[in-house]
């Protein structure tokens, strides 16, 4: 979702950077969740510029435009003055809730942004303990803004005023990320970044959602500040015809150009009276928005990823949808042929449904925003796998409410007859990407993406011969996706991360070196060849490694359907012996059956990795990427002992079920002639009457299904919850527990009796995913303690006794209840 919005989704990079949702999240945990890290763009090699460049417009084409729009200005969506429209969404179901987090928002002051915070990151390179209140002013903004106008009686007027004055009254708008100079911050010289940009817009749009109701000197105040602060700056740009310095956006190719774009336009069509200069800033977004769109490669694919197409695309079609509304569709941003290629991105990159590769910065987990498929579907519905659904437009963006809130929805009726769905593949020929799937109606699913391309593509990563695996909706093997945005991220030092370098990547480490960036490292198609039983890729490596002795580096993939397995081999040679290893890369558990056969898994199901080497004897290293503020993944490395002059390293990579013996994973004991529990004898502790705890702090709260209360948020690594209980009579018992959680990785709590370890020293017992948190359904199981099938048990003497669980994975898990059961014997 675009909750926080496309105002506010990742309004952070460098000076030159874009902006993109961050990296991967910790450990699931239920209803406690933080706003990804804002985003930023990249150390790459500019596309070709579009013919005709970038120059002060044409008069003629000023007046052409003018001609187009509406005397008076207007931004999206309706003013509170419309009541018909505003009422018809105060009667929808969310619309209690905005009004209830309103209240509580008006309750308190707007967060503080001194100086020093600004400074920070000029000292230390943070960005995000500025992000984090300077982000949440305009989340506040937004959220009065909507009720104020659901409601029409002035209750949130003095928060509005009080948030749109604090907000003018900061001492830049601009981010500390993208002023390396404090130019804005000192008043030197301003300059638009998408930061600014986004305050303008929202201003603008409280202009014109209020109407009148502000007071006279607030309006003034709030149109002083965006005409100074990013429409004068941006006007006086565009009449020098030279886009040089803090615009260097208005010719770039990432999403930066997009987004600024939107947000200026937005702003300049909601707020300017004169339609001539309305018209202008118009005409210099006419003469951008070509460098955008040649930002993508002509098969349509992001080289920015998953999230900056969200972003960056999803202001693309915000600024169309926006100018469509300006102009009554007779200025139409959408005719560019390579827009519909564009689109089709976010279906095609699909390894299966809502899954995508994580290349350059996106976060592991990122998927289409349905709100831009909705955007989509209006213009080219042909492009989606199956029809949009959004929902919660009331509690969306300002700018989703805008546009979906009034009028037309989107609709499966605008859809086409038959929807392509996803195929056996799609092959994105010119950035080098091979997206393949077993098909449709095939279980359980199992699919891949294979990376070639190049090492100068917009943020970066070093990662030729990249490759995820995804099985059942899961990448069991995978490319790291981002890291948590610093000033380094963006900096000549940024490939001194590994998780941004070709060490963090499941690619080769070639005679110690890893690979170099800069659009000389590409990967060179040999040979690609596609059928219904299996898919072939293969691609020349070589120009990725500074080797003077490397004479041959070739890796290839094969799909095969037949058998659902993957095959990735390299096949190196040296003109005199050098070192030689590779990789594959995970996030989730590794179990080494035996000297040659790796079992990657979650709580669900697994990867089996059956490893082969020539050349060579070789050994296994295992090692965490450290990735401070999100998940550190665990890289797989297959090394050889000593230097080669050839060698091939093969892994074939298949889906396998969950085995009863891995260590983590939940398998509920058979009730029969060997467990015979007797539960009408149970002795039952209720899961809040918690004796002692230590290392956190649960919440006791109300769950559907639950008996009486239970708690939720036991989620740190550590946290020891302990309680008493009675046992009437001596005798062996086992134990059952009724809980709920939905992470994927394995959930593990070590328990004690009366200090005993239960299972035995070194044991975690696992917890299966019931498929929720019973936060609105009843998700409660009743599970038994168990290790590789068989339930624990324990002999214990009659009288009072210590239970004793701690968290041992970090992951969430609630509880209902907690039965002490004897066995019969």
């Amino acid at each position: 979702m675009i909750a926080a919005g496309l105002v506010a989704v990742s309004l952070c990079g460098g000076a030159d950077e874009p902006a993109v949702p961050t990296a991967n999240p910790p450990a699931v945990k239920e209803e406690k969740t933080a706003p990804p890290p804002p985003p930023a763009p990249s150390a790459q090699e500019p596309a070709a510029k579009p013919s005709g460049g970038f120059t002060a417009p044409r008069p003629e084409r000023i007046a052409e435009i003018a001609a187009l729009l509406e005397p008076q200005a207007a931004g999206i969506g309706r003013p509170i003055t419309d009541r018909a429209a505003w009422d018809r969404l105060a009667k929808m179901p969310e619309a209690q809730d905005v009004l209830s987090a309103a209240a509580l928002i008006a309750a308190a002051p707007p967060p503080e942004l001194p100086d020093e915070l600004y400074l920070e990151f000029s000292r230390t390179g943070n960005r995000a303990n500025y992000q984090k209140p300077y982000l949440e002013r305009l989340d506040r903004l937004s959220a009065l803004l909507r009720a104020e106008c659901l409601l029409d009686q002035g209750k949130f007027l003095g928060a509005i005023e009080r948030e749109i004055l604090a907000i003018c009254s900061e001492r830049s708008w601009v981010m500390p990320a993208h002023d390396p100079k404090l130019e804005n911050f000192k008043g030197a010289n301003l300059y638009v970044d998408l930061g600014s940009s986004a305050r303008a817009w929202l201003l603008a749009t409280a202009q014109w959602w209020l109407q009148d109701r502000l007071k006279p000197e607030t309006a003034q105040r709030l149109r002083a500040e965006v005409n100074r602060r990013v429409l004068d700056p941006y006007l006086k740009m565009l009449r020098s015809g030279k886009p040089a310095g803090g615009f260097w956006w208005v010719t770039c190719t990432n999403n930066w150009n997009a987004a600024c774009n939107a947000n200026v336009m937005s702003a300049a069509l909601a707020l300017v009276e004169s339609p001539a200069q309305r018209a202008e800033f118009l005409a210099g977004m006419e003469m951008s928005n070509p460098y955008f769109i040649s930002g993508f490669a002509d098969d349509g694919y992001c080289t920015e990823g998953m999230g900056y197409w969200n972003y960056g695309f999803g202001h693309y079609m915000f600024l169309g949808e926006t100018v469509w509304a300006a102009t009554d569709g007779r200025l139409n941003l959408y005719q560019d042929p390579k827009l519909k290629r564009i689109a089709a991105f976010a279906r095609d990159i699909q390894i299966q449904k809502g899954v995508v590769p994580a290349f350059a910065d996106c976060d592991v987990n990122a998927t289409a925003d349905p709100f831009i498929l909705a955007m989509i579907q209006r213009r080219f519905p042909e492009t989606l796998a199956n029809p949009a659904k959004i929902s919660g437009v009331l509690k969306s963006s300002a700018q989703m409410l805008g546009l979906f809130g009034f009028g037309e929805q989107p609709g499966s009726e605008s859809m086409p007859v038959a929807t392509p769905g996803l195929g056996l593949r799609n092959w994105f020929d010119a950035a080098g990407v091979l997206i393949v799937r077993l098909g449709p109606g095939r279980e359980p699913p199992f699919g891949a993406a294979f990376k070639g391309g190049h090492n100068a593509e917009h943020h970066n990563h070093n990662d030729l011969g990249s490759l995820v695996v995804v099985h059942d909706g899961h990448s069991y093997l995978l490319d790291p996706g981002s890291e948590v945005y610093t000033r380094r991220t963006f900096s000549p030092q940024r490939y001194e991360s590994k998780v941004l370098n070709s060490y963090g990547h499941p690619v080769p480490v070639v005679a110690g070196k890893l690979q170099q960036p800069g659009r000389q490292a590409q990967a060179k198609i040999l040979r690609s060849s596609f059928a219904d039983g299996a898919d072939r890729l293969v691609l020349d490596l070589s120009s990725a490694y500074d080797v003077p002795d490397l004479r041959k580096l070739v890796r290839r993939f094969e799909f095969d359907r037949t058998r659902s397995a993957i095959t990735v081999e390299d096949q190196v040679e040296f003109a005199q012996p050098q070192s030689f290893g590779t990789a594959l890369i995970t996030l989730d558990r590794v179990l080494r059956r035996d000297d040659h056969t790796f079992v990657i898994y979650d709580s669900k199901a697994s990867v089996v990795a059956d490893v082969t080497v020539e050349g060579g004897e070789w050994e296994y290293a295992e090692e965490i990427i450290d990735n401070p503020g999100a998940k550190s993944p665990t890289r797989m490395g297959f090394n050889l002992k000593a230097p080669v002059s050839a060698a091939n390293v093969r892994f074939t990579l298949r889906p396998a079920p969950l085995a009863a013996d891995i260590p983590g994973v939940y398998v509920a004991p058979d009730i029969g002639p060997d467990f015979q529990p007797q539960l009408g004898q149970a002795v039952q502790v209720e899961a809040e009457d918690v004796s002692r705890q230590d290392g956190g702090q649960i919440q006791v709260c109300d769950k559907p299904g639950a008996s009486g209360k239970a708690f939720k948020l036991w989620d740190n690594p550590g946290h020891l919850l302990e309680w008493t209980f009675e046992l009437p009579k001596a005798g062996r018992c086992a134990f059952q527990v009724r809980c709920c959680q939905d992470s994927p990785a394995p959930v593990l709590r070590q328990v004690r009796i009366d200090g005993a370890p239960l299972g035995g020293p070194d044991a975690e017992l696992a917890f299966p995913r019931t498929g929720g948190w019973s936060t609105d359904r009843d998700d409660w199981r009743n599970v038994w303690l168990a290790l590789q099938g068989k339930a624990v048990t324990m002999d214990l003497v009659a009288g009072p006794h210590t239970l004793t669980f701690i968290n041992e994975s970090g992951g969430g898990l609630n509880l209902d209840w907690i039965r002490i059961v004897p066995v019969a014997p």
